[in-house]
């Protein structure tokens, strides 16, 4: 298991500022990456131990400018956070977003795109080895063209990404990415982890048998966007149940 496995999961006071999170522990998303002085409030008064941040990508909605030089990572490390990586890719030609999968070389693109998201995760700062995961949004289901677009594109962003020796994981729905990837893949191709983006407010009801056989590698998006208040600072988040690799500063240490 590569950076957050459960071995050395809580870091010694003389490393960093607070204890970095458990191998389980509440994670929260938000768009664009939260000011340092909310993120130390937080740190010290909210449930979280880990937080989602967009590193890049054609579909990343909001422009996180802080994560364009190591700085807020590092800081953010050193405060005893976890980081989780999200690069937000192409989507599926099915879908309604505007940046498509190219159906005539999902192969090539996803392998770029593997490399790319590598690229984006060391200009943030992110320690080398830690997870990346990729954001494949929803799209119709009943699609066989479709899946079979977005799968080869996954694969082969997993093995861009494992070329670098960073760990691949899937945020996506049960219906949609998760279930195009349920066997796994095959060797270089398999994702490390998975994320499970099912908003039923039942940490770690995932909703579907991939996630079995996940454990110890496998994220509970459970509750979407709402409003939460800690030390001042008022966020607008996603909630997730972790129990999988993080970047931690005691990855690159």
């Amino acid at each position: 298991m590569v950076a957050g496995g459960r071995a050395g999961a809580i870091a010694a006071h003389g490393q960093t500022t607070h204890p970095e999170p458990a191998a389980r522990h509440s994670a929260f998303d938000t768009c664009e990456a939260p000011s340092l002085d909310s993120m130390r409030a937080w740190r010290d008064s909210s449930p979280y131990g880990s937080v989602a941040v967009y590193i890049g990508g054609a579909a990343r909605a909001c422009p996180n400018t802080a994560l364009d030089s190591p700085g807020w990572v590092t800081s953010v490390l050193q405060d005893g956070w976890g980081i989780i990586p999200v690069y937000v890719g192409q989507q599926a030609p099915c879908s309604d977003f505007q940046t498509p999968i190219d159906p005539s070389g999902p192969y090539f693109q996803g392998l770029y795109e593997g490399f790319e998201a590598v690229r984006r995760a060391r200009i943030a700062g992110i320690p080398e080895g830690s997870p990346i995961y990729l954001d494949i949004e929803a799209w119709a289901n009943s699609d066989a063209a479709c899946d079979a677009v977005v799968r080869a594109y996954i694969e082969n962003w997993v093995v861009g990404v494992h070329y670098f020796g960073f760990s691949a994981g899937l945020y996506s729905t049960p219906d949609s990415g998760i279930r195009v990837m349920a066997d796994g893949g095959q060797g270089l191709k398999r994702l490390d982890s998975i994320w499970v983006a099912r908003w039923n407010n039942a940490p770690g009801n995932f909703e579907t048998p991939t996630a079995d056989a996940y454990a110890g590698s496998r994220i509970h998006q459970y509750q979407g966007d709402h409003v939460e208040t800690y030390g001042g600072f008022t966020l607008e988040i996603d909630s997730n149940a972790v129990d999988a690799p993080v970047a931690r500063y005691s990855t690159g240490h």
